[in-house]
């Protein structure tokens, strides 16, 4: 089960590459490379975040499924909009990312949690964050799809 809200509606960001250059530069070059292109926002929790970069297409499983190193830490707390990877610890970025619906002050204080973005708040991008908040969390804390069986 996929929710492919990209192909519908573009997400515009502004990219902050002064605080997590590596991180950017990731994120930037899976762009390029088509990775996020249809890609399926898989999660969508109130007050919290929004979070996608699991692909269906094998060939970008294979390509992108190794970690890029951390940025210097910078401390910096996750705020409204912020776009971040969603690592699980040291050098843990691969290609999964969310935006924060709020602020979100215990997120950015590790190294793998710096934001590298924004997605402002302009009108365009409040209707793809409303339409994407429709999906829920994930199974089995909500009724969003189950991630494990969204990789190819």
């Amino acid at each position: 089960m996929s929710h492919p809200i990209s192909n519908i509606i573009k997400l515009f960001i502004f990219f902050t590459l002064y605080r997590a250059p590596l991180g950017a530069a990731h994120f930037i070059k899976l762009v390029e490379d088509g990775f996020y292109t249809d890609i399926a926002m898989y999660r969508s929790v109130e007050s919290f975040l929004t979070q996608f970069g699991i692909s269906d297409k094998p060939q970008f499983t294979l390509r992108h499924r190794s970690t890029i190193p951390d940025d210097t830490p910078k401390s910096i707390p996750i705020r409204q909009g912020y776009l971040s990877f969603a690592g699980g610890g040291p050098n843990s970025r691969t290609t999964q990312t969310f935006i924060a619906y709020e602020d979100l002050e215990f997120l950015g204080k590790e190294p793998w949690e710096t934001p590298f973005g924004k997605v402002p708040l302009t009108e365009s991008n409040k209707i793809v964050l409303k339409a994407i908040h429709k999906l829920g969390d994930i199974a089995p804390f909500g009724p969003g799809p189950d991630q494990t069986i969204l990789s190819a």
